[in-house]
């Protein structure tokens, strides 16, 4: 993520959203709230992505205001359904602290051009949809061709909206300002063909509701921002969203709300206890490998969803193969013939193998903790052993631990410095890439924590 610190008129917040997330905790802003113990906050009528199931509010815009009002010590309360001039209002009098607003609702009124982007699917019966396959219909101009269609207030404001009019009959077109969740029934029902909702909106239905499936997605984003009432909020928001953006918390938020798939884990929020099956649609072959080879089934979860994002057909440039991106010689380690690396089960086994091996030939001290080693043989797996080898070898001759992740990962970058190339305790010469193993480490281990508290084991 980039932001942008600049505060242009009326104290408006610039947040370019990304998925980049390290351990480093949000600062603790202490914010002067209008009313005591509140954060108030005015949401555009069109805001989409904010919704409520069984009297419990959800949506990325609210649970980021609610991490910045939970830091600041205040109770979060959202005033919904408010128009431009109502939201000019409530801030100009201080009875609200903060806006968000679609960015298409106030441009050359003095806001941000963009705090973050979302983006729009269409959502039909799963029969309809299995229906339009089947007769080749893939673009969503083919599928509305002459059927009812719901389309979210705030998709007006996408550069796809004029497109949609060309392809769907007016007489078919209908616009809403509710969400995609309080829709769902009237789409089961039959009361309407199709809806067009935001992304996170469909991929939420989509998961709790048996018969309702995603069929495409609109390229074209749809701005939001953030506007605070006074220059002294806007600074402390700024201060602990800079802290915010690069904390687990942050990076749990965009996985669940904005990532591929990952609406299975806030549907399991929304039931009773942990779910049994959250992740994927190779959920029950993990278990079964898992279960043989010894490994959670949600570490090789995390893996798969970062190497490939659940994509069984997937091969890299370098020739890596499918879920796990298992290469070829990998594959012939275990005697298995690299075309059958491709087939989901088996390449979760080779990965499941791959691990235990390495861990064997690390030799850990018993003492290590659980994210020490996994630390580090998931940088094995990552880059291979060799340059791990070099890195456990230089952190023992210079005072570190080498069964410490944080040692070997100081170590892993410094193999890129001249001055190490010549130390005899370094065997497989120069390391370029130890911010790319880094990274994945760190982003298998954030996601396999927040799949333990989210997915039964």
């Amino acid at each position: 993520m980039v932001f942008s610190s600049k505060i242009f008129s009326r104290s408006v917040l610039l947040i370019f959203l990304t998925t980049a997330c390290t351990g480093r905790g949000p600062q603790e802003p202490q914010v002067s709230a209008g009313e005591a113990g509140k954060l108030r906050v005015a949401m555009d009528i069109d805001m989409p992505g904010y919704f409520s199931i069984e009297g419990e509010d959800f949506g990325y815009q609210y649970d980021l205001l609610r991490s910045f009002a939970d830091a600041s010590g205040l109770e979060l309360e959202i005033l919904p359904g408010k128009t431009l001039s109502e939201i000019d209002e409530l801030l100009a009098a201080g009875d609200a602290d903060m806006a968000a607003t679609l960015t298409g609702h106030t441009d050359g009124a003095g806001y941000a051009e963009t705090v973050y982007s979302t983006t729009f699917s269409l959502v039909t019966r799963s029969a309809d949809a299995t229906r339009a396959r089947r007769a080749g219909k893939v673009y969503p101009s083919e599928l509305m061709e002459d059927k009812k269609v719901m389309i979210s207030s705030a998709f007006r404001h996408s550069p796809s909206w004029d497109m949609l009019l060309d392809s769907v009959s007016t007489s078919g077109t209908y616009v809403t300002s509710r969400n995609a969740v309080d829709l769902v029934d009237a789409l089961r029902g039959g009361e309407f063909d199709y809806l067009v909702c935001e992304k996170s909106e469909a991929q939420l239905i989509t998961a709790l509701n048996r018969g309702i499936s995603r069929v495409a997605d609109f390229e074209d984003a749809v701005g939001i921002s953030i506007t605070a009432a006074d220059g002294e909020t806007a600074g402390l928001f700024a201060a602990w969203f800079d802290g915010f953006r690069e904390s687990t918390e942050y990076a749990e938020l965009n996985y669940v709300y904005l990532d591929k798939g990952s609406a299975h884990l806030l549907a399991s929020k929304t039931g009773k206890g942990r779910s049994h099956k959250a992740i994927s649609e190779y959920d029950m072959i993990m278990r079964e490998v898992c279960e043989r080879e010894g490994y959670d089934w949600r570490l090789l979860s995390a893996i798969a969803y970062n190497e490939s994002r659940f994509n069984a057909d997937v091969v890299s440039s370098r020739g890596a193969r499918g879920l796990m991106q298992i290469m070829p010689q990998t594959a012939r380690q275990f005697d298995v013939d690299p075309d059958e690396a491709m087939v989901p089960e088996v390449n979760i086994m080779l990965a499941a193998k791959l691990l235990r091996k390495i861990e064997g030939m690390l030799r850990f001290g018993s003492n290590i903790t659980y994210n020490d080693r996994m630390g580090i043989v998931l940088a094995c797996y990552n880059c291979g052993v060799g340059h791990v080898f070099d890195a456990r070898r230089l952190a023992a001759k210079y005072g570190g631990n080498p069964d410490s992740w944080n040692d070997v990962a100081y170590f892993l970058q410094r193999k890129g410095d001249p001055e190490f190339l010549a130390d005899d305790a370094v065997k497989c010469g120069r390391f370029n890439g130890s911010g790319q193993t880094l990274a994945f480490v760190s982003d298998v281990l954030t996601r396999y924590d927040t799949y333990c508290a989210t997915v039964a084991r």
